[in-house]
C-alpha cells in the first residue's frame, strides 16, 4: 500500500479514520469519495486548444477506466471492494454506479442529451448538526475552509444561509393513510390472484408475503407478479366481509415505494422494522435490514459510504456531521434505531 498516497489523499479530502476502522477500510473510503472529487474533474477536461467541452457519460467512464487501474496498483490490497463479481470488464460497475448515485444526488447533472454537467456553485442546508452545509459545484476554496468530503459529496461548516434539502417525503405511517384517503377504490372480487403483506412477520420485508387466506389485517397490501420479477401492487382494504382494492402507479415498484408502504403497515401494526447502529468516535456503522426507498437511500449513498463493498446497500459509514439527517430518515419511515455497542 503506497502510504504517501494515501497520507496525500487524506490530507486533500479531510477524512479521518474511526475508531476501530482498519488500514483498509480506510483506505477505501479516501479511494471512493477521491474517485467521486476526480469524476468532477473530468467534466472540466479541455481539449487541446484550451477550450473546455460537453462531456458525455462515456467520457467519463472511460476516464475513469484509465484511472482506476493506477489507483489499485498502489492499493492492490483495496481491489476486492471496487470489484463485481458481476464485472465484464475491470471496475465497470463501480465506475457506473459512482457516476449514477452523483447524477441522482445532483454532484453532476444531465442535460437530457447524455451530456453532463457541474452543477452551478451554491451550498444546501443539510440539516445535520448545526452550521453544517452541502458545497455544490467546482470550488478550489474546499482547501481553505478545510471541507470534509463525506460519500460522494463534500461539506462544510459555516453560518450562510442555503435552501435546505428535501429528505423524506412523508411519515409512512401518513403516507399509508393518505392512500387510504383515496376515493377511487374498486370492489375486490378474487382476492387468491394476490400475495398479501404480512406485517407481523419479523422476517425481512421480501420475505414476508404471505397467501390471502393467512392474512388477519383489515388493511394490507397485495400483489401479482406479471413478468421478470416485475409486479403490480394494490392497497386492499376490508369492510365487513368485502375486500376492496385500488391499484397504485407503475413507477412505485421503480422507485422502491412500495417499500414505503410496507414499513408503515409494520408501524401500524406494532412491529416497526429495526436497524443498529454503533458510535465509532467521529462516524457511525450504521446497518439496516431492508433497502430503503430511492429517495432515501439516494441520501445515503450522498452523504455516507457503503461499508463492505462500493455496492454494500446494507451496511454503511455515517459521519457524525450527518447523523441527525439519517436518523430523521429513519424516524420518518418508521425505522426503529437500536444501539449496539461496538
Amino acid at each position: 500500500m503506497d502510504k504517501a498516497l494515501l497520507q496525500a489523499i487524506q490530507s486533500e479530502l479531510n477524512i479521518k479514520p474511526y475508531e476501530t476502522e482498519s488500514e483498509i477500510q480506510h483506505a477505501v473510503r479516501l479511494i471512493y469519495s477521491a474517485c467521486a472529487s476526480w469524476m468532477r474533474y473530468f467534466v472540466l477536461d479541455e481539449d487541446e486548444y484550451g477550450n473546455a467541452y460537453p462531456k458525455t457519460k462515456k467520457y467519463l467512464l472511460n476516464r475513469a477506466k484509465e484511472t482506476m487501474p493506477k489507483l489499485m496498483d498502489a492499493f492492490p490490497e483495496c481491489l476486492d471492494w471496487f470489484v463485481s463479481d458481476k464485472d465484464a470488464s475491470p471496475y465497470l460497475e463501480f465506475i457506473q454506479a459512482l457516476r449514477e448515485r452523483m447524477l441522482l444526488s445532483g454532484e453532476l447533472l444531465s442535460n437530457g442529451e447524455d451530456k453532463v454537467l457541474l452543477p452551478k456553485e451554491g451550498i444546501i442546508d443539510i440539516r445535520g448538526e448545526d452550521g453544517w452545509i452541502r458545497v455544490l459545484g467546482f470550488d478550489s476554496q474546499h482547501k481553505k475552509r478545510k471541507d470534509i468530503f463525506t460519500g460522494v459529496s463534500r461539506i462544510s461548516f459555516g453560518n450562510r444561509k442555503a435552501k435546505i434539502e428535501l429528505e423524506s417525503p412523508l411519515d409512512s405511517e401518513m403516507f399509508v393513510d393518505r392512500i387510504l384517503g383515496a376515493r377511487s377504490w374498486s370492489l375486490c372480487k378474487n382476492t387468491d390472484r394476490f400475495e398479501f403483506f404480512d406485517p407481523a412477520s419479523k422476517r425481512p420485508l421480501y420475505q414476508s408475503w404471505i397467501q390471502p387466506d393467512k392474512a388477519k389485517e383489515k388493511v394490507n397490501l397485495g400483489r401479482i407478479q406479471i413478468i421478470n420479477g416485475k409486479y403490480e401492487y394494490y392497497m386492499l382494504k376490508k369492510v365487513g366481509q368485502t375486500w376492496f382494492n385500488i391499484q397504485l402507479p407503475a413507477f412505485f415498484q421503480d422507485r422502491r415505494e412500495h417499500q414505503r408502504i410496507m414499513l408503515g403497515l409494520r408501524s401500524r401494526a406494532s412491529n416497526p422494522m429495526v436497524a443498529e447502529f454503533r458510535v465509532a468516535g467521529e462516524c457511525i456503522l450504521l446497518q439496516l435490514y431492508c433497502r430503503l426507498p430511492i429517495i432515501e437511500e439516494t441520501l445515503l449513498k450522498t452523504y455516507c459510504w457503503p461499508l463492505n463493498s462500493f455496492n454494500d446497500e446494507l451496511h454503511y459509514v455515517v459521519p457524525w456531521q450527518v447523523w441527525p439527517k439519517i436518523r430523521r430518515i429513519c424516524a420518518c419511515l418508521c425505522i426503529r434505531l437500536e444501539e449496539k455497542m461496538l
